[in-house]
């Protein structure tokens, strides 16, 4: 090799370097450093676990088992019994008759909430219930409670709400619900329920709201609700009301908040937005 073949080698290892050296092997062990740097800066990294946790590595929260329907309604009891609580909700949990049959009733006495969602209570599970001295908000849904029932709830004279929206009542358990003083919301379906029943429903006299479901009220029907002196919100569902019914109620009843088959009238005055 020429002498300006040498030195020019010597002049590019010295620009790609920045050092002297000559000797081949020290070129490539210089090489391989470089090489190593750049695929030590350019590997991707893993990503952190912060990233899709929120959280270091070990922290993560620890998913909670399931509780069955009996360690829901035991702790559900225990804080009634502490003190801790006054109710009762039963949205998700199956609840039966035996199940409140074996409820610690006289342990309870402060419940003033029962919200079951999922079951069905019968009047037996019903009778239990209304053992309760503060009772008062009730709400049995899917439960086909009848006119017997509502008959062993006139000791609740604090019981202001009661929603049962699958019952079987007739006119004559309307006219048992007129035991309960205190008697403000009512939420009643029943096949068992017509028009006749309005003129039992104008006899609670305390109502502040009623809502009724598959009931066929008529204009004569809705008529006599609308006697109700108190009465400011009013929701029917599937009932047999015409136009000119409507145009009754709102040009004698201006104050009322109502909805039909769960939408405001449109000339609702208190119409919103749910």
């Amino acid at each position: 090799m020429s002498h300006e073949n040498i030195d020019s080698e010597t002049r590019v290892r010295r620009s790609c370097c920045g050092v002297t050296c000559c000797d081949p092997k020290c070129l490539i062990a210089i090489v391989v450093a470089v090489a190593g740097l750049g695929l030590y800066f350019s590997w991707p990294s893993l990503p952190d676990s912060t990233e899709k946790t929120g959280a270091a590595v070990g922290t993560a929260p620890q998913q909670q088992p399931r509780q069955s329907a009996e360690q829901v309604i035991v702790a559900q009891v225990a804080s009634v019994e502490a003190g801790e609580s006054t109710s009762l909700h039963f949205e998700q949990v199956v609840v039966s008759d035996q199940r409140l049959v074996d409820l610690p009733i006289e342990s309870l006495t402060a419940l003033d909430v029962v919200n079951v969602d999922q079951g069905v209570v019968t009047d037996e599970g019903l009778a239990v219930l209304a053992q309760l001295p503060n009772l008062e908000q009730l709400r049995l849904r899917l439960s086909p409670i009848t006119d017997a029932g509502i008959v062993a709830l006139a000791g609740c004279d604090k019981l202001w709400l009661v929603n049962l929206p699958q019952s079987q009542l007739s006119a004559a358990g309307i006219e048992a619900l007129q035991k309960l003083p205190e008697l403000k919301q009512l939420r009643l379906g029943s096949p068992q329920l017509d028009d006749d029943c309005c003129a039992s429903i104008a006899e609670l006299e305390t109502l502040r709201g009623l809502h009724l479901i598959g009931v066929p009220v008529t204009d004569a029907g809705l008529q006599q609700i609308a006697t109700l002196p108190h009465l400011q919100s009013l929701y029917l569902d599937d009932s047999k009301v015409t136009q000119a019914g409507w145009e009754w109620l709102f040009e004698h009843h201006p104050q009322l908040h109502v909805h039909v088959d769960q939408q405001h009238h449109d000339r609702d005055p208190h119409r919103h937005t749910h």
